[in-house]
């Protein structure tokens, strides 16, 4: 769907160029995107938390490419040593 701007109170349509920034930003905003309750299946949530061990290494690599963000050169190691510190603590 084409999307358009008004100057002067007139409608364009975006350049290619704006179109591409927006389509940028709606999907940095779609990734940042934390569910509410109601999108989270309780159920999936539930089945995995059964699973010996599954919700824990999936949270773990969630964990280790978040931190990878912040910190590109992280390497899993450093994180898995990181988690052992923390956990003394």
């Amino acid at each position: 769907m084409a999307r358009f701007k008004f100057v002067n109170g007139e409608q364009f349509p975006f350049t290619p160029e704006e179109e591409a920034a927006r389509d940028a930003e709606e999907l940095a905003w779609t990734n940042r995107h934390t569910p509410t309750n109601d999108e989270i299946d309780t159920d999936e949530l539930n089945r995995m938390l059964t699973q010996d061990g599954s919700i824990v290494r999936a949270l773990a690599e969630v964990l280790f490419q978040v931190a990878k963000v912040q910190t590109p050169t992280l390497t899993k190691q450093q994180f898995i040593n990181l988690l052992k510190s923390k956990m003394r603590t």
